[in-house]
């Protein structure tokens, strides 16, 4: 990153430090989705509710049927900036599995650390959202997300992510893939409901689940939380993420930056990222249990 580029991102901070007001009181008391994998039957109707939620070119919808399955651990089909949320289809010994894939909505996000102009915020929510108009395209969210979900257009000059349909909520309304789920496969509601709605379908079936909760206690933990049949290796979910939260290997962690001084501490710091990530992915795995 040249001077020129520094300064501009300095100047871009200074611009738009009030926004920092956005930051949540609470980290484990948001919204979020439980995503039961068991329950998915790869119908495609929650990419559908999404893309018309957001104004989005409606996906292709066919029988899953027809598509090639690649082997375990990998995925059909995957994120992308004009699809924030897909279906994705694997290979087990029991046949074809489906899995909802999508921003997980951290609770110490990594993107809103790696951000220079704070165009990525935790919303009180518990959603992790992207402000348009901060966004100075360093697309350094894209390359600090552990799952993979931000997507960074080259073409639009864009990110394009999740955001738990947030005008929704707000309204008190569930996110559109929860909403029209058919066969109750994405719940909405609050983290420590969706946490005790998985204990007891878990207890309720026992052998049914993997004895983990994804998302409980990775990266800090995540609004959305997975429970599989499966191991959530073969779905392609990371398998080595530490229970650190990605923030705490930066400096951009703590307190609301000011001043330019600040601001190159935050562009330091998002340098960072990818090797940050790479040293928590080293760290002692979470607890197996739910």
């Amino acid at each position: 990153m040249n001077r020129r580029r520094l300064l501009l991102l300095g100047a871009q901070a200074l611009v738009i430090a009030p926004a920092w007001a956005d930051a949540p009181t609470s980290l484990t008391e948001g919204y979020g989705l439980l995503v039961d994998t068991t329950r998915c039957v790869g119908c495609q109707a929650c990419e559908v509710a999404c893309a018309d939620a957001h104004d989005l070119p409606r996906p292709e919808v066919s029988p899953y049927t027809d598509r090639p399955v690649r082997g375990p651990g990998r995925p059909t089909r995957s994120v992308t900036a004009g699809a924030p949320t897909v279906v994705q289809r694997y290979h087990s010994r029991g046949g074809p599995v489906w899995a909802k894939k999508s921003c997980m909505h951290c609770l110490d996000p990594a993107c809103v650390a790696a951000c220079p102009a704070a165009a990525m915020v935790r919303a009180s929510s518990g959603a992790v959202l992207h402000h348009p108009e901060r966004c100075v395209r360093c697309h350094r969210c894209a390359q600090a997300c552990p799952f993979d979900a931000v997507r960074f257009s080259a073409a639009g000059g864009t990110v394009s992510k999740c955001d738990l349909c947030h005008d929704r909520a707000t309204r008190d309304q569930p996110p559109a893939c929860a909403e029209i789920c058919p066969q109750g496969a994405v719940s909405f509601g609050r983290r420590s409901a969706l946490l005790e709605l998985a204990r007891s379908r878990m207890a309720a079936s026992p052998g049914r689940y993997q004895e983990r909760i994804l998302g409980r206690r990775e990266v800090g933990g995540t609004g959305v939380l997975v429970v599989s049949g499966v191991p959530f290796a073969a779905l392609a979910y990371p398998s080595t993420l530490g229970a650190t939260p990605a923030q705490a290997f930066t400096a951009a962690a703590g307190d609301a930056p000011s001043g330019i001084a600040a601001s190159l501490a935050w562009a330091v710091g998002a340098a960072l990222i990818p090797l940050l990530l790479f040293r928590m992915q080293r760290a002692p795995r979470p607890e197996q249990g739910p």
